[in-house]
């Protein structure tokens, strides 16, 4: 009977002591999970940036940086046809790099030679001495691919005349970032005192066609041996290249000697100068755009400059104006158009350039008529030295003031008298800048850009495909030859934050242009439509339409946002449940749903606690019990 009151005693703790310890676990598991979640929701009710916000930040930094530091094109890739250039940090040589402001072209040089510039490229290169490169020449193609072209001068690097002289050209398909290997052109024409040099190169815009114009032959028009020296009758003579495939091969050379000497029987020697033949943005009267190059014409007292223009792509020459010079007493020219359409010869002189320009009789509709300022401009740059160097007309967007503009770039050495620190001086043109007064005045010296300090010489640039510029340039000191660099610029680089590129271009295509055989100073309104150009921000289709896409724009954002609005009301008819439909009142709703979470924060915490203390007081009294019982046991 004991034995039986024992266990039923003992079937009665457990009924009861089950319940009580099953209990006290779970208010405090309960406990546990509610303090861990009062915990979580604490941490996500503290204020903390949005993605928005942290973006924000992030284009604010970007945004300071900038500020401080100009953006740095990427510099391009090596390869083994071109070495690339990496600058030294500590170097004191301005590039895009750099932080400075651009310094003054009076700045002397730190040493005889500086380091090349970050990015830069050697596309032909004379380490020792033995190999000769001279005269560079570059030209972007219809299909947007660059060529360059340069002399490769045998045993020394002298002109032409009783000298062999070749010319080599490298291609790029990537906007000048790598270059394939070289081709010797001339080779199977030239021979021990025969040589092709000095190459003036244009890339027609409507076809794959590429044209060089160079001086060739065993005469020289600087030589000073008499058997050697050019004349009428035995003169340096001028061969026309031509390439049907972008550059890649080339023709046998076509002599056009006596074309040229044809247009004036009072000619003597003549010299066609090297670089860039311009093509025009206006005159069209046969299957090309006109092209431009300048001759130099030498007399006993002097050289004098002539405009050539051709509409056949450089088979046939005519003289643009007269008989007399533009510029009396020149030397190495080239040649650009002005925004209104007039023709500017830019001539090679000591400490910057002569200046002319020739403007078409507006009633002649093959624009084979036209006249000559009476007397040329001077543009005074640089400090002293006279050297070949490029002039550039490109379409831009001033950043301060958000208008378009036409800009003159022009390359040139500037340090001291000799050739060194080569660079690139801008200033805008306008509508009315029409004469040579116009040209020449307003530049200022400090709209300048310093690419190298060292010893550099020749110069020539070309608009590439994506709205960079490329620029290729005589690198070294002349009795141990040159190296030819290469170096891909952007305009606002160029211009210290200024300006950008509007229109992208190819080669010497800018706008505006001429639309069906007719000169038009406002061509820009019908280019695009015709021409298929190519701009940099889809936003910028032309300057007159800027404000109609912008307006377009801002009414299909205007559509799409009443179009959701509607399907957003439908929705919440259909549902029966009141949304916010604005911004204004979502964010007032999530500003209320975050306050409603912090208020309810500290009665969760009372809750926790409450249940923490319920938990434990079941345990202590299952325990005591427990004790209790196996003492009434013993």
């Amino acid at each position: 009977m004991k034995k039986q009151l024992e266990n039923h005693s003992t079937l009665e703790h457990k009924r009861y002591l089950k319940p009580l310890l099953l209990t006290g676990g779970l208010l405090l598991t309960s406990a546990y999970f509610t303090h861990d979640a009062s915990a979580a929701e604490t941490q996500d009710a503290t204020p903390k940036a949005s993605v928005t916000d942290t973006n924000k930040t992030a284009e604010t930094t970007a945004v300071a940086e900038t500020t401080t530091t100009p953006a740095t094109p990427e510099a391009p890739k090596a390869t083994t046809a071109a070495t690339t250039n990496q600058q030294p940090a500590n170097t004191t040589t301005v590039t895009q790099t750099q932080t400075t402001s651009t310094p003054s072209p009076t700045t002397p040089p730190q040493t005889l030679e500086q380091p090349k510039p970050e990015g830069s490229q050697t596309l032909w290169d004379n380490p020792d001495g033995e190999n000769y490169y001279r005269i560079p020449a570059i030209a972007s193609t219809g299909d947007g691919h660059v060529v360059a072209v340069s002399d490769y001068r045998y045993n020394d690097a002298w002109d032409l005349g009783h000298h062999r002289i070749d010319l080599l050209v490298k291609h790029s398909t990537d906007n000048g970032e790598t270059w394939g290997p070289e081709t010797n052109i001339t080779k199977q024409y030239s021979s021990e005192t025969v040589g092709y040099g000095d190459a003036a190169m244009v890339a027609d815009r409507d076809s794959n066609k590429v044209v060089i114009l160079s001086a060739y032959g065993d005469k020289g028009y600087w030589h000073k041996v008499p058997e050697y020296v050019s004349t009428r009758q035995d003169p340096l003579r001028i061969a026309r290249l031509v390439s049907n495939d972008g550059g890649y091969t080339f023709e046998k050379p076509q002599d056009i000697t006596q074309n040229i000497y044809g247009l004036n029987d009072k000619w003597t020697r003549l010299f066609a100068a090297s670089g860039r033949i311009m093509q025009s943005r206006y005159v069209k009267t046969g299957d090309y755009y006109r092209i431009y190059t300048s001759i130099l014409e030498g007399q006993p007292d002097g050289n004098n400059n002539y405009v050539l223009y051709s509409d056949d792509l450089g088979e046939h020459w005519n003289i643009l104006g007269d008989a007399h010079s533009p510029v009396p007493n020149g030397d190495e020219a080239k040649i650009e158009e002005l925004p209104n359409g007039n023709v500017a010869i830019f001539s090679r002189t000591a400490a910057g350039r002569i200046v002319n320009v020739f403007t078409y009789d507006k009633k002649d509709k093959q624009f084979a008529t036209g006249t000559w300022e009476a007397q040329p401009e001077k543009i005074t740059l640089g400090n002293g030295g006279s050297t070949n160097g490029e002039t550039l007309v490109v379409y831009a967007k001033n950043l301060k003031t958000n208008q378009y503009t036409h800009l003159l770039l022009q390359s040139l050495p500037t340090i001291d008298k000799s050739r060194k620190g080569v660079g690139i001086y801008y200033k805008a043109l306008s509508a009315s800048d029409k004469t040579a007064k116009d040209v020449t005045s307003g530049w200022d010296p400090n709209h300048f850009y310093l690419i190298q300090k060292g010893e550099s010489a020749y110069s020539t640039m070309t608009v590439l495909k994506n709205g960079n510029i490329g620029f290729l340039y005589e690198d070294k000191i002349f009795n141990l030859g040159y190296d030819i660099q290469y170096l891909t610029l952007n305009l606002k680089t160029i211009t210290n934050g200024l300006y950008e590129m509007a229109y992208t271009g190819l080669g010497t295509q800018q706008t505006p242009f001429v639309i069906e055989n007719k000169a038009q100073q406002n061509a820009k309104e019908t280019v695009f439509k015709n021409e298929n150009v190519q701009w940099l921000d889809t936003t910028k289709v032309l300057p007159k339409e800027e404000a109609r896409v912008v307006k377009e724009k801002e009414n299909k954002e205007i559509t799409m946002s009443q179009t959701s609005y509607s399907k957003e009301n439908k929705a919440t008819s259909n549902q029966n449940i009141n949304q916010p439909n604005t911004t204004s009142e979502k964010n007032a709703a999530k500003s209320e749903q975050k306050a409603k979470k912090a208020n309810e924060l500290p009665n969760t915490g009372e809750e926790t606690k409450r249940n923490l203390f319920v938990g434990l007081l079941a345990l202590v009294t299952g325990l005591v019990f427990v004790k209790v019982r196996r003492r009434n046991k013993n």
